[in-house]
């Protein structure tokens, strides 16, 4: 299976009714939400049109409630029934299908995935929501802390990035060096500045040239202090072939220059959510009079990120 991810900030999603969009928040995909103002969108909210086989809505409420959304002729359209607690949006996955087309998408590669190889003996498989509710990605990640352990990946795209979740309230950071083919050891230390929720980050992006060649990602732990905790939960790359047919054919390896484009530690995302929730303040202040119990309702969901709840299409066949 063949899966791309679409975040909510993507061009191709129209959305049908006044949504709030904020950015800089910790724990969710490129660090950016969606959230509904108006009683306008309990019919029809956002919309996405896609060739496929399925799809998954991350999306959900600050507290538990059903949602739906509709399929016609792979038009997906999200809606929220009279929400009484504005729901928040974060991304789209959608199932690839033999006509799809791929390039330039960015595939979704699970935790779970055999396309990822770990090695060691540290690595483990957690059921994320037994721990903590949160927006982690089919609820499972391959947790480690332990040095030497690794894994790898072969890809065919112009660029990888992989993220992983860091278990609350822990203390010390682990350090990890990766790289890409035959190029230069990138060193990357994530670590926890007392969150007391699971976060999510971003632990490294590689930018790569555009030629549609397999690629083999590795990442190494290196160091660890005070039993720190790392779960990789999925990689992305954006993929440089055309339909997943292709994937049949392996093009040859070759060396190829990248581009760093810096590490991402867990610390940062502190630092950023904090201009997103006053980003967020102000816009609740100026529309106070016209949608103050919707506004509220969607800042609390967005500031909060709990009890996520997935809803998934598949047609039948």
């Amino acid at each position: 299976m063949v899966s791309y991810i679409v975040d909510n900030n993507d061009q191709e999603i129209s959305f049908l009714c006044s949504s709030l969009h904020v950015s800089s928040l910790p724990n969710v995909y490129r660090g950016t939400l969606s959230a509904t103002t108006t009683s306008l969108c309990d019919d029809a909210w956002f919309r996405y049109s896609f060739n496929g086989k399925g799809a998954k809505v991350m999306a959900g409420f600050a507290s538990p409630r059903t949602h739906a959304f509709s399929v016609n002729a792979y038009s997906l359209t999200y809606s929220t029934f009279n929400a009484s607690l504005s729901p928040v949006f974060d991304y789209l996955v959608i199932e690839a299908g033999e006509n799809t087309d791929m390039k330039g998408r960015t595939v979704l590669v699970d935790d779970m995935f055999s396309q990822i190889k770990y090695i060691g003996n540290g690595w483990k498989v957690v059921d994320i929501n037994n721990i903590s509710a949160s927006d982690v990605y089919q609820t499972t990640a391959h947790i480690t802390e332990t040095v030497g352990d690794s894994l790898s990946m072969k890809f065919r795209g112009s660029s990888v990035a992989l993220y992983a979740v860091i278990p609350p309230e822990r203390n010390g950071n682990m350090t990890l060096r990766y790289s890409v083919d035959d190029g230069p050891a990138i060193e990357t230390v994530a670590t926890n500045f007392e969150f007391t929720d699971l976060q999510m980050v971003q632990i490294l992006q590689e930018d790569l040239k555009d030629d549609d060649v397999q690629h083999l990602l590795t990442v190494n732990v290196t160091a660890v202090t005070n039993s720190f905790q790392l779960g990789v939960d999925f990689i992305t790359y954006n993929a440089t072939f055309e339909r997943i047919s292709d994937l049949n054919s392996v093009p040859v390896m070759t060396a190829h220059k990248t581009s760093h484009t810096g590490a991402i530690v867990g610390g940062v995302v502190g630092g950023l959510s904090f201009i997103g929730l006053v980003m967020l303040g102000l816009y609740i202040m100026r529309n106070r009079r016209a949608r103050q119990q919707r506004t509220a309702h969607a800042a609390s969901a967005i500031s909060r990120h709990l009890n996520w709840r997935r809803g998934e299409y598949r047609p039948s066949h």
